[in-house]
């Protein structure tokens, strides 16, 4: 749980005043797992006063999904997680909600070899507009100088 109070001179705005509350965030939810199942969630909360004007925000968050671990015969071992999530984000600029699903694992091969990968696919609707990303991150590291890394980002509108 977060708290501030926060007061700023802005260049060519005047004084600022703002204030916020977190239990948790989107980044570090609070994240509770039972066995193999677990879930997160956040919630936080700002207010700006400015120029004679209040500007809220909140963002609220929830997550369910499950976290394994594994040991292939002592060849590989590692973890593997699988999270839907949904999360709605308000504020004066407009609303946005989302859903996504996000999978990640990573391994330790032949006591030698990382490999991690991630994969997150999200659709998101804002301001009547809706529009699904993807992301895949592989990161193999075979040694101390030599690590093989792929990234690739796709965003297609509806």
């Amino acid at each position: 749980m977060r708290s501030s109070l926060g007061l700023r001179l802005e260049k060519h705005r005047g004084l600022s005043i703002t204030t916020a509350f977190s239990l948790g965030n989107k980044q570090a939810p609070i994240f509770v797992q039972i066995s193999w199942l677990g879930g997160g969630c956040w919630l936080e909360t700002r207010a700006k006063y400015l120029e004679g004007k209040v500007e809220p925000s909140v963002s609220v968050g929830l997550s369910l999904g499950a976290i394994r671990a594994f040991n292939l015969a002592g060849v590989a071992s590692g973890s593997f997680s699988i999270l839907l999530y949904c999360y709605i984000e308000i504020n004066t600029g407009g609303d946005r909600i989302a859903i996504g699903l996000s999978m990640t694992g990573s391994a330790v091969i032949v006591g030698f070899v990382n490999a991690n990968v991630n994969l997150l696919l999200e659709a998101s609707h804002s301001g009547g507009q809706t529009e699904g990303t993807g992301r895949l991150d592989v990161e193999v590291k075979i040694s101390w100088f030599y690590t093989f890394r792929f990234k690739r980002s796709v965003t297609h509108h509806f």
